[in-house]
């Protein structure tokens, strides 16, 4: 039997349900993955002030593993890193002898926008041209458009860049036979209640608008706002942060919609997430604001429906039970069966070699 191989995703704070794709390469080949993240100091000391012991613990294990990078070789390391963060420099001094892969869902790489401005100086942007040219084996990118920005802007070969989409677990987002539509459509929210996802604005609407029922789950600097509006309106609910990803599918199953209304700020836009793939999958037909990550999943008019941004409570004034699409519902769920696990680990393939 071959000798198992450890792959290491190691990143600031990143989300593992990224990674099953991943994970069930890996798997399939003898192999596990480890996660590690590189931001220890001020998540020890937030930890240790909060008292969070387990935090604390982890902090020494991730602090552990970035000392025994300096002390070895020809680990494989999956890096996730923000575009031009400064903490590169340091990176790749403690990976110069390993074997790294950059993962990144960034779409805009021409240098004009990006999230990390922090310390930003020419030298750095030249050491992250080198890291992307040189340093690194492959690159996988979450999108097309991602993939299509690092091939213009930086000298790599198309080979070195892999596509690889985030991966939907089809054990646990999956439809059940549509329920007739009601007197009143059903949209649902599930993200961080925060304000450049538009949510205020969505609130506004169907607060006036009480033949549509909305709800709301995660968290956030709006919680205060939500749960106001879920107590003054009956069809307004609140569901709170779900953790459980398995009621989470069930609430994508109740509801006809899942609603994305992001705008972009400064720092960030909407990017490829797991919400359209997961509510998809569960048969919810998929509206949002046409940012690259949206766009990447969605056919407009076929699977689900984009908007420009401000243009969200125009498409929803259209909506009734009458127009509701079986037809489109089905598409949606076609569309998320390219996302299942098996068919996103073959695209992790270039990991193996």
């Amino acid at each position: 039997m071959a000798k198992p191989t450890t792959l290491y995703v190691f990143h600031k704070s990143g989300n593992n349900n990224h990674y099953i794709g991943l994970e069930k390469l890996m798997e399939q080949n003898n192999g596990k993955v480890v996660y590690r993240e590189f931001s220890v100091v001020g998540k020890f000391f937030r930890s240790l002030f909060k008292l969070q012991f387990g935090l604390v613990s982890k902090q020494f294990v991730n602090a552990g593993f970035m000392l025994s990078l300096m002390l070895s070789k020809n680990k494989k390391v999956v890096l996730g890193i923000a575009p031009y963060d400064y903490k590169l420099t340091k990176l790749c001094s403690l990976l110069k002898n390993h074997q790294v892969y950059y993962h990144t869902s960034w779409t805009v790489w021409d240098g004009t926008y990006y999230p990390k401005k922090k310390r930003v100086t020419p030298k750095l942007i030249e050491r992250w041209k080198q890291f992307i040219e040189k340093d690194i084996k492959h690159i996988f990118a979450v999108s097309g458009e991602t993939k299509k920005q690092l091939i213009a802007n930086y000298a790599i070969p198309e080979e070195k860049v892999s596509n690889v989409y985030h991966s939907l677990d089809s054990t646990v987002f999956y439809s059940h036979q549509a329920k007739p539509v009601g007197e009143n459509l059903k949209f649902f929210y599930a993200g961080r209640l925060v304000k450049q996802k538009g949510l205020e604005e969505l609130l506004a609407y169907f607060s006036a608008h009480p033949d549509k029922v909305f709800t709301i789950a995660g968290e956030g600097e709006l919680k205060g706002t939500v749960e106001d509006y879920a107590k003054q309106y009956s069809n307004i609910n609140f569901a709170g942060y779900i953790k459980d990803r398995n009621r989470l599918a069930d609430y994508y199953r109740e509801h006809q919609y899942v609603v994305l209304n992001s705008y972009k700020t400064e720092k960030w836009e909407e990017l490829f997430g797991m919400v359209l793939i997961e509510a998809m999958g569960c048969g919810a037909i998929p509206i949002a604001t046409n940012h690259t990550g949206p766009e990447e999943i969605i056919t407009d008019g076929w699977d689900g429906y984009l908007v420009a941004e401000g243009e969200m409570t125009v498409l929803l004034n259209t909506l009734t039970p009458e127009n509701y699409s079986s037809e489109m519902r089905q598409q949606a769920i076609n569309r998320a069966r390219q996302f299942y696990v098996n068919k996103i680990a073959e695209r992790w393939k270039a990991v193996l070699l």
